[in-house]
C-alpha cells in the first residue's frame, strides 16, 4: 500500500510517494520516491510525468495537479545563463540608499537606462557602446533599451535641470551632518564632440584637449552630493566658484571647502570671504607669497613650546593659530604648522646633497661649473687653473630651510 505525504525541506515543500512493506525479518519498514511538489506560489502540486504516467498505467489516474515542465535537448541548446550577482547587489544598495527612489522621482523617463549603464560602468569600466551586449548576459535589471544609440541620446537628452533636480533631490536623502569635501580633476580627451572639451592646465601633461570635472562628496559617507563638468580651458579657481554657486543654488548647505595650493590666489579669497551664502572655506597657501612667509618668520620664535604640540597618531608637531587681517577690513584664521623630525631629516639630507655637489666640484671643477644645479649652491672660482676654489652658497641653503622645510 502506498500513500503520498509531504515534506518541508528548507522551506519548500516536496510530494514523496511512501510505501510499507516488511523486510526479510519481518520488521515494518517503508521506502519513499520523491513524486513532485507543492507550487510556493499557487499551492499546487507539480508532479514528476513519470509518476502520472504510472499512476494513469495502474488505472488510478491523479486529478488535480500539474506536470513538471520538461525540457527537450533543443530546448537547453536554446536556453541562456544569466548572470544575477552584480545586478542583485547594486539594487539592493541602491533601494536601501534611497539612490533608486529618487532617480525614480526626479528621472522618470530615464531612471531605467541611467541605473543600467551605471550599473555597467561599474562592473566593467568598458566604454557605453558595450552595455547592450552586458545587459543581455544580466539577469534583474529593469527593462530598457541600452544599445549604443540608445544610450547617446540618453546623454543628449537629460538637460542641467534634469540633474539638478536629482542632486536636490538626492541632498534631502542625505541630509547628513558632516564636511562636503570638494576636488576637481581635468580628463583628456581625443574626441572631437564633446563641447566642453578645450586646452587648459592639464595635471598629467597630456598634449590633448580636455574637460574639468568636479565633485563634492560626503567626507563621512563618502557618497557624492553634486557633480558638474565644466570646459577644460577654465581654472581650477573659476571652476570652484561656479561650482560653489550651483552647490548654493541647490540647497546644499554646511559646505567647507577644502582645497589645496591650486587653488590659492588673493582674489579667490576675497572673492570667498565676501560671498553672500557664507562659505567657509580651508586652504593650504603656497610659500611663494609675502603673506605665508611672514606668518612663518612671524612664528618662529615662538611656536617651539610643549603647549603647541599637536599629536596625531603616532605622530607630532607643532601648531599655532592666529588672527589675521585680511584686504584691510576682514580677518582670517591663520593655521600655522612645523614638523619638527621632517625639518631635521630634510636639513640633514640637503646638507648631504650639497656636501657631495662640493667633493664632485672639486674633482671635476670644469665639467660642473655651469650645470644649474652646482650653481645654485656652489661658487666654482678658476675652474680651469691651478688656485681654483669651491664655496657653498650657505645663505642660498639657510634660505632653503628657512621656510619650505618642515613648515
Amino acid at each position: 500500500m502506498s500513500v503520498v505525504i509531504k515534506e518541508t525541506i528548507k522551506g519548500h515543500v516536496y510530494l514523496y510517494e511512501s510505501k510499507s512493506y516488511r523486510d526479510e525479518n519481518g520488521q515494518p519498514r517503508s521506502k519513499r520516491v520523491m513524486i513532485g511538489k507543492i507550487d510556493p506560489e499557487t499551492g499546487t502540486p507539480i508532479y514528476k510525468r513519470e509518476y502520472l504516467e504510472r499512476m494513469d498505467t495502474v488505472g488510478k489516474p491523479v486529478d488535480g495537479g500539474e506536470y513538471e515542465k520538461r525540457y527537450s535537448k533543443n530546448d537547453i541548446k536554446q536556453s541562456q545563463i544569466k548572470e544575477l550577482g552584480a545586478s542583485y547587489l547594486y539594487t539592493n544598495i541602491s533601494e536601501r540608499m534611497g539612490l533608486l527612489g529618487v532617480l525614480r522621482e526626479t528621472l522618470p523617463d530615464y531612471w531605467k537606462q541611467i541605473f543600467t549603464v551605471a550599473c555597467f560602468l561599474v562592473s566593467s569600466g568598458d566604454p557605453a557602446m558595450y552595455c547592450d551586449e552586458w545587459a543581455d548576459k544580466t539577469d534583474g535589471l529593469p527593462q530598457c533599451a541600452v544599445s549604443a544609440s540608445s544610450v547617446s541620446r540618453l546623454f543628449q537628452e537629460i538637460t542641467l535641470t534634469d540633474r539638478n533636480s536629482f542632486f536636490e533631490a538626492w541632498n534631502d536623502v542625505l541630509k547628513e551632518n558632516e564636511y562636503s569635501a570638494l576636488d576637481i580633476t581635468s580628463i583628456s580627451t581625443y574626441s572631437e564632440f564633446i563641447k566642453d572639451a578645450e586646452w587648459g592646465h592639464n595635471r598629467d601633461n597630456e598634449n590633448m584637449p580636455q574637460i574639468n570635472l568636479c565633485l563634492i562628496l560626503g567626507e563621512q559617507s563618502r557618497l557624492p552630493a553634486y557633480q558638474a563638468v565644466y570646459s577644460g580651458s577654465l581654472t581650477d579657481v573659476s571652476t570652484l566658484k561656479t561650482t560653489l554657486e550651483s552647490a548654493a543654488s541647490l540647497s546644499l548647505s554646511k559646505i567647507t571647502a577644502v582645497m589645496d595650493k591650486g587653488f590659492y590666489k588673493a582674489t579667490n579669497v576675497d572673492d570667498m570671504l565676501s560671498d553672500q551664502t557664507g562659505i567657509r572655506f580651508l586652504i593650504a597657501t603656497p610659500f611663494s607669497n609675502a603673506f605665508a612667509k611672514k606668518l612663518v618668520e612671524d612664528s618662529r620664535q615662538c611656536i617651539d613650546l610643549v603647549e603647541n604640540s599637536i599629536d596625531v597618531g603616532d605622530d607630532s608637531v607643532l601648531g599655532v593659530a592666529k588672527q589675521q587681517q585680511w584686504g584691510g577690513d576682514r580677518t582670517v584664521n591663520a593655521h600655522i604648522f612645523y614638523n619638527v623630525v621632517q625639518a631635521a631629516i630634510a636639513k640633514r639630507d640637503l646638507y648631504s646633497q650639497v656636501s657631495s655637489l662640493a667633493q664632485l666640484a672639486k674633482m671635476e671643477p670644469t665639467s660642473k661649473v655651469n650645470k644649474q644645479s652646482f650653481k645654485k649652491y656652489l661658487n666654482i672660482k678658476n675652474p680651469g687653473g691651478p688656485r681654483f676654489s669651491v664655496q657653498i652658497h650657505q645663505d642660498v641653503v639657510d634660505e632653503e630651510l628657512a621656510t619650505k622645510v618642515g613648515w
